[in-house]
């Protein structure tokens, strides 16, 4: 149980334990120290590979859904080209701090 201690300590995916161990403190002790399954060695095997996609999935949309909320979490920054600067958000685009007007064609590229 030590090794799923330490294994969780290092690597945020999913932890699964296959084991022949039938004792519910066992079971508890296993899912305490960082395990997301408690398998025994008697599942069957369309179970068992049942089980492991499930973590599997998870792992990846835990993945997806922590990337889009350190994605939204960067702070946003405007284009800087020598003394052209473009807003995509704001939609505005400076020269040598001069504001340059854009047509409504060009001020939806921008934003795009």
């Amino acid at each position: 149980m030590t090794i799923c201690r330490d294994l969780r300590a290092k690597w945020s995916g999913p932890i699964v334990l296959l084991t022949s161990l039938d004792s519910d403190m066992n079971h508890i002790l296993a899912l305490e120290m960082g395990a997301c399954d408690y398998i025994l060695k008697t599942t069957p095997p369309a179970v068992l590979l049942a089980r492991l996609r499930l973590h599997l999935r998870q792992n990846e949309q835990a993945t997806l859904t922590k990337g889009l909320q350190e994605t939204s979490l960067t702070p946003y920054k405007a284009l800087h080209f020598g003394t052209l600067t473009i807003d995509p958000i704001n939609r505005v685009v400076t020269l040598a701090n001069t504001e340059i007007s854009l047509s409504t064609a060009d001020s939806n590229y921008c934003g795009n």
